[in-house]
């Protein structure tokens, strides 16, 4: 073998060696990113209690403020009010308040829960209301 060939072949194996180390290194990032992921939205679950639980406790203070439908509303936070500025109803809503939509008496409540106050109250329109009942019970 010629000593060019060598050297060659040589780096071809270095090349070969240092890209399967960062392939590797790559490979236990992404593994890290998505553990980390995992425990944090396993830690948060049993911090925060089931979404079903948050929504009772919030239903109950809002409950303390008003009187509300006999029935299970659908919940929602407000993450961004700036898509929410072209309608009247999110007006004076901030960002972390929650949307409370009780499909079948056709009521919306938006409630600070860091001032425990009601922002709105307001009948909505949810067309079909079969269709939104069975919507909210997804």
């Amino acid at each position: 073998m010629r000593i060019g060939a060598k050297n060659k072949q040589e780096r071809s194996n270095k090349i070969l060696v240092v890209a399967v180390g960062v392939l590797l290194l790559a490979a236990i990032a992404t593994a890290g990113f998505f553990a980390k992921q995992y425990f944090d939205l396993r830690n948060n679950a049993g911090a925060g209690g089931s979404s079903q639980e948050s929504a009772q406790a919030i239903t109950d203070k809002v409950r303390k403020l008003i009187i509300l439908p006999n029935e299970t509303p659908a919940i929602a936070e407000i993450k961004d009010k700036t898509k929410l500025t072209q309608q009247a109803f999110f007006a004076n809503a901030e960002n972390g308040d929650q949307l409370l939509i009780y499909a079948k008496s056709r009521k919306a409540y938006i409630y600070r829960e860091k001032d425990n106050i009601l922002v709105n109250v307001d009948s909505v329109d949810i067309g079909d209301n079969k269709a939104a009942t069975d919507a909210t019970k997804k």
